[in-house]
């Protein structure tokens, strides 16, 4: 009767809460992995900027796989609002701290990044200052032989 449709329904509910805290706790696996492998390789090389090649590459490959990952923390957001919406638009703290997380990680990825950009960057520029005094010294030497 009437308690069976409402015990269904509930359990209907609750079976769907589940799934999609899987599917949340999956994804901000996946995004952590991502964050924290790729903030060491931009520290590593911001740390050993003699390899630049390396350093560049690494600074491809955050470039490459940061839309991927966005979407993801996107995405694992949007199931954050269906899961609220699921138990009765009641915020849930475990969710709120994880989406303040997923920010903070983002945003610390996103630093490092502009940091290994501009030391790069700024290594160019000390090269190609070096090359042109090199070369002007080369110019003195030439007129004086």
């Amino acid at each position: 009767g009437f308690l069976g449709e409402g015990l269904t329904k509930k359990m209907g509910n609750l079976d769907s809460q589940l799934v999609i805290w899987r599917q949340i706790e999956q994804s901000r696996d996946d995004f952590m992995s991502w964050t924290t492998d790729t903030k060491k390789n931009m520290q590593e090389a911001i740390d050993n900027l003699s390899d630049t090649e390396i350093a560049k590459v690494k600074l491809e490959k955050y470039k490459n796989e940061i839309n991927s990952n966005l979407s993801n923390k996107t995405g694992i957001e949007q199931k954050i609002d269906q899961l609220v919406k699921l138990n009765s638009d009641k915020s849930i703290v475990a969710l709120s701290k994880l989406k303040v997380s997923l920010e903070a990680e983002i945003e610390e990825t996103e630093r490092i990044s502009v940091e290994l950009e501009g030391a790069l960057g700024n290594l160019g520029e000390s090269a190609k200052l070096i090359k042109e005094e090199i070369k002007g010294n080369m110019d003195k030497l030439n007129k004086i032989r």
